[in-house]
C-alpha cells in the first residue's frame, strides 16, 4: 500500500524497480499487431504466431534493454514492479 501512495504522491521510482509485462504478456491491439510494451509492436496476429512474436529477436531486443535499465516510460508504467528504496 506504501507503494501506491508514493506512486499517487509522485515520487519517481529506484532505478531498482523491475518491468513485469515484458516477460509474462503481451498485448494485442484491435488491428492485430501484438506489443509487448504500449507503442512497441512485435508484428501482427496475421503474419504470424503470438508465440513467434515473444520468443523472438525484437521482443529479446527490448528484454535485454531492460535488464541493463529502465527506459523514461516505464517510470510511469502500471507494470512497473515498483521499488522506491534507495
Amino acid at each position: 500500500m506504501d507503494n501506491i501512495k508514493k506512486y499517487y504522491e509522485g515520487r519517481f521510482p529506484s532505478k531498482k524497480s523491475t518491468c513485469r509485462r515484458v516477460n509474462n504478456e503481451l498485448g494485442i491491439r484491435a488491428n492485430g499487431d501484438v506489443e509487448i510494451c504500449p507503442g512497441y509492436i512485435l508484428g501482427n496476429v496475421n503474419n504470424g504466431k503470438i508465440i513467434d512474436f515473444f520468443k523472438g529477436k525484437k521482443a529479446e531486443y527490448l528484454r535485454n534493454i531492460l535488464k541493463r535499465s529502465l527506459i523514461p516510460a516505464c517510470y510511469r508504467c502500471c507494470r512497473l514492479n515498483f521499488n522506491f528504496g534507495i
